[in-house]
């Protein structure tokens, strides 16, 4: 089915699934007290599932480059300090561990940075 249609068919059937869905029927009831036949909504559910399928793969199939970047973390005022830390003595790692955060951290790990890292924790609000 050429792409330009079957756009059209998702945006006519995708409103339709959602208000089944919202309704708290099973399928079969929704379609009889909605007029719809029954083949034809399952018809063009499973025609629609696959398109979305197909469309996430060839979207999956070529991923974009992603930068590595900060993303600003917040915690609740109720949060209190010190954080739990355990680190093993036979590997290169820590956990700390901030109410519901974990970090991991693994590797060489330069002592002035993880300084930084705890005094961040330590003050966020």
């Amino acid at each position: 089915m050429d792409a330009e249609i079957m756009e059209l068919r998702l945006r006519q059937w995708l409103p339709i699934f959602e208000k089944q869905a919202r309704s708290g029927l099973n399928k079969k009831d929704w379609c009889e007290e909605n007029g719809i036949k029954r083949t034809a909504f399952f018809k063009w559910q499973r025609e629609c599932r696959n398109y979305l399928l197909n469309k996430q793969h060839s979207e999956v199939a070529a991923p974009a480059t992603v930068e590595p970047s900060f993303v600003e973390i917040g915690f609740n005022e109720t949060s209190s300090f010190p954080t739990t830390v355990s680190a093993s003595t036979n590997t290169s790692s820590i956990t700390i561990e901030y109410n519901s955060c974990k970090i991991d951290v693994s590797g060489v790990v330069d002592e002035e940075k993880l300084a930084r890292v705890l005094r961040v924790i330590k003050n966020v609000n």
